[in-house]
């Protein structure tokens, strides 16, 4: 092989070490942060034939009312359910160019150390944006294809309708009507996943190196894929190795976050109960909000880490696709 993964995740922990510590608090807390606002916080009986097993009338009858009154109420609201869809995509979008943005701005602090996030988001605000419409774009792909893999189901059980396809079949012929698109989903996951990652590790990073926008780095980077396909099969193994390993530890902490954060507030609630019971709502609530910001600013090192890999084994990619 041209070059190891598994060989750079040494240099990224001495990295980390040499960004994040002597420890200081209002470093963290900021590039906490950052880190946050970038998107890194730190799973009956079977029927034959379809008229086989027919449920009785008078079930079919009673899903059918049942499913009515829930079609009658549900139009009732559709203006206060419309309008909440509405705020929530807003709000959503909202959030996801934020995201793209801050993801810029924190391979930009862990780069220069020295940063401030206004002149990031100045410099990388164009890249971000970039990076949002393709968000977008590739979110309706994904979606656009998972209801083509699914629309012949659709169909069928539109056919016989949603309560009498449910209350006719039995669980083995409902099973296996699902099983192959479930399959097939689960097939055109895995092949999203895995070219997500490589988006958000590889063509973020180049984005930014190279002050490109998503097209060219998309091309740069598969291009240099297709020519190093051992290196990068490799890397999504160590990328597996690394994930399950931040993960047990990020749940290991969380655990301890919650112990400590439920013991203190159950005395603190307590307490401030005999004082008011309000107060000591609003308290706890406070409280238990500062133990999750602290689970992150304890946590950041792993984010940091994550990142310093994936920019460590840019480079190696990069320069190796260079020589050819």
């Amino acid at each position: 092989m041209k070059w190891n993964p598994f060989d750079y995740i040494s240099p990224s922990i001495e990295r980390t070490k040499k960004l994040l510590f002597p420890f200081d608090l209002k470093y963290w807390t900021k590039l906490t942060i950052v880190s946050i606002l970038s998107g890194n916080l730190g799973g009956g009986n079977g029927g034959g034939g379809r008229g086989s097993v027919r449920a009785p009338i008078s079930k079919v009858n009673s899903n059918s009312s049942i499913t009515g009154n829930i079609i009658a109420e549900t139009g009732k609201n559709t203006g206060f359910i419309g309008a909440i869809i509405f705020f929530a995509a807003i709000i959503g979008v909202i959030l996801t160019i934020i995201s793209s943005v801050f993801s810029f701005i924190f391979i930009d602090a862990l780069v220069k150390r020295k940063y401030t996030i206004r002149d990031s988001w100045k410099k990388y605000g164009s890249s971000g944006l970039s990076y949002f419409w393709f968000r977008i774009v590739f979110g309706i792909i994904v979606l656009g294809v998972f209801l083509i893999i699914a629309l012949p189901l659709i169909i069928k059980i539109s056919g016989v309708g949603f309560m009498a396809y449910f209350s006719t079949y039995g669980f083995f012929k409902i099973f296996f009507d699902f099983l192959p698109y479930v399959i097939i989903g689960i097939i055109w996951f895995l092949i999203i996943s895995v070219f997500g990652m490589f988006v958000k590790d590889f063509v973020l990073v180049d984005m930014y190196m190279k002050g490109l926008r998503v097209k060219e780095s998309l091309k740069r980077v598969f291009s240099a894929i297709r020519g190093q396909k051992k290196e990068s099969l490799v890397y999504w193994v160590s990328k597996v190795v690394i994930t399950i390993c931040i993960f047990i530890i990020l749940m290991a902490a969380l655990l301890a976050f919650l112990l400590a954060g439920i013991l203190i507030g159950l005395a603190l609630f307590f307490l401030l109960k005999l004082i008011s019971l309000l107060f000591a709502i609003i308290v706890i609530v406070i409280f238990a909000i500062a133990v999750l910001f602290a689970y992150c600013v304890g946590t950041l090192p792993l984010n940091v880490f994550a990142r310093y890999f994936t920019i460590e084994c840019y480079q190696r990619l990069m320069s190796f696709s260079n020589k050819k």
